[in-house]
């Protein structure tokens, strides 16, 4: 076996082994952490006098046993899947966060596509022309966007092609006249092509655009800089002018040197970016009335839902590992000083 797939593969088993102990140890602060939270989330429901009824929810959650067994048992139940039942809904949290991913899953990909896109768009062109004025528009927008509040501007999205221009819808997921297309994914957009409704893939996807345009937009600016910084110092690296120096066509040195090379800081904080929103841009969420985990977060904090707001971090922990040992494994493998 060569050498380097040798490294490789040593290097995604030793960070396979270290995945266990940091789920283990994720899963113990956000126990400790939510019941260090200053009130009561059963008596912030029900109100003061409450009585009898609210004794029998605190004896349903275990409120009244000991800390250590609390914890024992909030292990088991993670384990096995049982992350307790919403005080709001009444339903499983682990059911709650089914129904609800398929719309953070669109609007993340939706997002992250948008992102990508303008962001590397911005950041190329402006370290390919450092200095000139296509680089000093390029900074100016990528700053506007970096810096702007996101639900300001999800807002602002909506009074001008919402309200204004009526171009598109102002929020949820499908108008009131299309039913919702039989599920096979969640994802309405894939859904609806699945079951043959064009229209309502249509207007599926017109009530994407504005939540994904602001998400993506304002992520762009981070992107943008982020990608200029490291393709400005990939540029000025000695392999890219010994590149030059051989005679490589700029176009193969630029693509094959400089922006590779420049791409792995820019992927680690691209797959951190996705892990981010998997767990619920809430703010764009909220705003646009977007029924996904966000929204359902922003529900649990408001009306102190305890299980609810448990599951939910529970589920974001898990997402966070689970996708930064893909991106180490992602960044090893395109630059194999990584593994060593």
């Amino acid at each position: 076996m060569p050498r380097t797939q040798a490294s490789l593969r040593a290097y995604v088993v030793q960070r396979l082994l270290l995945t266990g102990p940091m789920v283990l140890i994720l899963l113990t602060l956000v126990f400790y952490f939510l019941r260090a939270a200053p009130g009561d989330p059963v008596g912030a429901i029900l109100g003061e006098h409450s009585g009898p009824l609210a004794d029998s929810i605190r004896r349903q959650l275990g409120l009244y046993d000991p800390l250590y067994v609390q914890y024992v048992d909030y292990l088991r139940r993670i384990f096995t899947g049982d992350m307790g039942n919403s005080i709001i809904t009444q339903h499983s949290v682990a059911a709650d966060i089914a129904q609800r991913l398929p719309a953070t899953i669109e609007l993340t990909v939706a997002s992250m596509f948008v992102a990508v896109l303008a962001g590397m768009l911005l950041g190329v062109v402006s370290a390919t022309r450092r200095d000139r004025p296509a680089d000093v528009i390029s900074r100016l927008v990528a700053a506007v966007l970096y810096n702007t509040p996101i639900f300001w501007f999800g807002i602002i999205m909506q009074l001008v092609f919402a309200v204004q221009f009526r171009w598109f819808d102002s929020g949820g997921r499908l108008s009131a006249q299309f039913a919702i297309p039989p599920r096979v994914t969640g994802l309405y957009t894939i859904d609806s092509l699945v079951a043959g409704q064009f229209r309502t893939f249509i207007d599926a996807v017109a009530h994407l655009i504005l939540p994904a345009l602001t998400l993506g937009l304002v992520l762009a600016g981070f992107f943008a800089r982020l990608v200029r910084a490291n393709m400005l110092q990939s540029l000025q690296a000695d392999y890219v002018e010994a590149a030059r120096a051989r005679g490589i066509r700029p176009l193969d040195v630029f693509y094959r040197h400089a922006l590779k090379n420049a791409m792995v800081p820019v992927s680690t904080a691209m797959g951190l970016t996705f892990a981010i929103l998997m767990s619920g841009a809430i703010l764009t969420e909220s705003v646009f009335s977007w029924e996904g985990i966000g929204r359902y977060i922003f529900t649990a904090i408001s009306n102190r839902d305890y299980p609810a707001l448990q599951g939910a971090v529970v589920y974001y922990a898990l997402i966070m590992v689970f996708l930064s040992v893909l991106i180490d494994i992602f960044n090893a493998w395109i630059d194999p000083r990584i593994r060593y």
